[in-house]
């Protein structure tokens, strides 16, 4: 019986759809020379989408949750890993970011339905209260044995669920240890009447990825070839030895029929009258010589046999070296490229406009985080040497919104056509950047507040800071 299993990991909202879906944008993106995805057979991929999903896609989903977080707990969604220090045994430990999306990769069969992976589903929902959003069944991928030739195609059938794994009542995501994820391997080999995989704790072995199982297959095949001339090398010298046995025997034989018929003369007579214990010998001895012919003869075709493989098995593993190794440098090649040129544009935009980097208040903005661009609000995170200050603004203008989205506003700009300069930083920080400005101009600041937008300058950019009531 097939085996199956159930491989979870963080969702790639960005590309997770356009792979599922095989969106035209995606296939054309993937190169011919690894192309995994046989376009004739995808007609006979399958999927369901949740009602929860109507009308949405990934991005819009995750920020509806993202919104629902910091309703139900008062804090923005933590989706970046965090080192967190005891203070009072000084030691520290790292805490993943929220993963509130997560995908899974299912082994399944050709003949696997979408009904029965919506049974796992609706399982694991009453089981651990995680929903799924989206079921597609993918018959389409594989590899050649031979590229371009369909006889050797080897197909790769797996299911992909896409996952809400957050309490909507809480605000938190479900927590599911080592004993529950054993737990759905289960589930998923009964709701698909599959074998369950070797379980981790036997096999000592960890998921792989695509890449990662083709290298460790290719590993696997050239062991079995290696283990084949073994077989062929051991087959040889079992022959070899049967052979001097046999050699052996005739050779005693021989001289015993000498020793019994005396002489050349009266073995020769025993021989032409078809007598005595000689003629019994020689027939004994014509008997093994024809086995031993026979027995060559199939030792040598089955040496050519095992030769002829090792030889395919060989050639293939070159191929494919030489295959992947092309494929590693153009795409090393094109990742250097595409940085160099990146980093090249953005350069020269910093040297062509350098205002639209700044903060009118003088700090340096750590980063920014945006929700929804929809309904905007806008969460900063600055800082004035090791002093950082962070601070939220809902219902902001929506076209502004707008421009930054499109990429017709910097970062800096659209906190600037937000935030009022006062408003970008915390008293420590007002102070940090008065005494620089004091050691730059030589005096005392003189009180000035920038107009808050496009990065504009002032005698002291950060103003006075509004007492709130």
């Amino acid at each position: 019986m097939a085996q199956t299993s159930d491989h979870i990991k963080p969702c790639n909202i960005g590309s997770s759809e356009a792979h599922n879906r095989r969106t035209t944008e995606y296939l054309k993106h993937i190169g011919k020379e690894k192309f995994y995805i046989r376009t004739d057979l995808t007609p006979q991929n399958s999927s369901w989408v949740s009602s929860l999903m109507e009308g949405k896609d990934l991005t819009t989903y995750y920020n509806e949750i993202a919104r629902m977080v910091k309703e139900k707990t008062g804090r923005a969604m933590q989706t970046k890993e965090r080192t967190v220090t005891n203070k009072k045994t000084g030691k520290t430990k790292v805490i993943s970011g929220s993963s509130p999306i997560r995908e899974s990769v299912v082994v399944c069969k050709p003949d696997t339905t979408v009904d029965q992976l919506r049974k796992y589903c609706d399982r694991c929902h009453e089981r651990w209260g995680i929903t799924a959003l989206q079921v597609f069944i993918h018959l389409d991928e594989g590899h050649y044995g031979t590229p371009g030739d369909n006889s050797t195609w080897k197909p790769n059938c797996h299911a992909h669920i896409v996952w809400d794994w957050m309490n909507h009542e809480t605000g938190k995501s479900y927590k599911l240890g080592r004993e529950d994820t054993s737990l759905m391997q289960d589930m998923v080999a009964e709701c698909l009447g599959m074998e369950r995989g070797t379980r981790k704790e036997e096999t000592g072995k960890a998921h792989l990825e695509r890449t990662d199982f083709i290298i460790a297959k290719q590993k696997r095949e050239v062991e079995e070839a290696t283990n084949k001339k073994k077989h062929l090398d051991h087959e040889n010298q079992v022959r070899e030895k049967i052979g001097a046995e046999l050699d052996d025997e005739i050779a005693r034989k021989q001289n015993k029929a000498n020793r019994e018929n005396g002489n050349a003369i009266i073995s020769g007579a025993a021989r032409l009258f078809g007598k005595g214990k000689y003629a019994d010998l020689e027939k004994e001895n014509d008997a093994l010589k024809k086995q031993l012919t026979v027995l060559m003869g199939k030792m040598n075709a089955r040496e050519m046999e095992h030769r002829s493989l090792l030889g395919q098995s060989i050639e293939r593993q070159k191929e494919l070296e030489t295959v992947i190794n092309k494929q590693q440098s153009e795409i090393n090649n094109l990742r250097m490229i595409i940085e160099e040129k990146n980093n090249q544009i953005a350069r020269l935009d910093r040297l062509a406009h350098p205002q639209r980097y700044r903060l009118s208040s003088g700090a340096e903005l750590d980063r920014i985080f945006v929700p929804n661009y929809n309904n905007p609000s806008l969460h900063i995170w600055t800082k004035v040497g090791d002093e950082f200050f962070d601070d939220t603004k809902y219902c902001i203008s929506h076209d502004i919104a707008q421009r930054h989205f499109h990429g017709e506003l910097t970062d800096e700009e659209f906190v600037n056509a937000v935030f009022e300069p006062h408003e970008q930083v915390n008293e420590a920080q007002m102070q940090l950047l008065g005494a620089a400005f004091m050691l730059a101009s030589g005096g005392p600041a003189q009180s000035h507040v920038g107009t808050g937008y496009g990065g504009s300058q002032s005698d002291l950019p950060w103003g006075k800071k509004k007492i709130k009531r």
